[in-house]
C-alpha cells in the first residue's frame, strides 16, 4: 500500500480531544458527515480520538509515557490538516519508496483492522500536520454503531 532516511519524531505535541483546536475537530465532523451523512454522534465520536501535531519530516510514531514506542498497529490515523507520505520497502530496488501521499480526511493503518497480514509501511509528515488517532478497540465499537463506517473503509 499505500537504506534510506533515518527520521525521528521531532518534538511531537499531543492534543487531547477536549482542547481548543478547531481544525482537527472540524476534520472529525467532516469525516463523520462524509461517512455517516449524519453528525448527531459527532460529540461522542470526537471524544475517542486523540489529536497530535507533527512537523515536516516527523515519523508518525507514538511515544508512550515510559519512553517506549507504543504499537502503531493498534491505532488508526485520520489526517486532519497537512499531508502524510507512506513509504514501503521495495525489494526489487532495495530501498524505501513512496507508495501514497495522503491529505485531509484520508486514513492510514486501517489495514490492521481488516487484514490478517497488514501492510508494512512508515508514515512521514511531509508538511506540518494534525493527525487524529483512535485505538482499534474503540473503533470496532463505532463500526457496529455506524455501518457506513465499515463500508467506507
Amino acid at each position: 500500500m499505500n537504506s534510506s532516511l533515518s527520521l525521528r519524531v521531532q518534538g511531537d505535541v499531543k492534543y487531547i480531544s477536549n482542547q481548543q483546536s478547531p481544525t482537527p475537530k472540524m476534520a472529525i465532523l467532516k469525516f463523520l458527515r462524509i461517512v455517516a451523512g449524519d453528525t448527531n454522534l459527532e460529540s461522542e465520536f470526537r471524544q475517542v480520538w486523540v489529536f497530535r501535531k507533527f512537523q515536516l519530516g516527523d515519523e508518525v510514531t507514538i511515544d508512550g509515557t515510559d519512553g517506549e514506542t507504543e504499537d502503531n498497529n493498534n491505532l488508526v490515523y485520520l489526517v486532519c490538516e497537512g499531508r502524510v507520505r507512506l513509504l514501503a520497502f521495495n525489494a526489487t530496488i532495495g530501498r524505501e519508496v513512496s507508495t501514497q501521499l495522503l491529505s485531509v480526511n484520508q486514513t492510514f493503518r486501517i489495514d490492521h483492522l481488516f487484514c490478517k497480514q497488514p501492510l508494512a509501511y512508515r508514515a512521514i509528515a511531509v508538511s506540518a500536520c494534525f493527525l487524529a488517532q483512535i485505538n482499534i478497540s474503540d473503533l470496532r465499537q463505532w463500526l457496529q454503531g455506524i455501518p457506513n463506517l465499515k463500508n467506507y473503509w
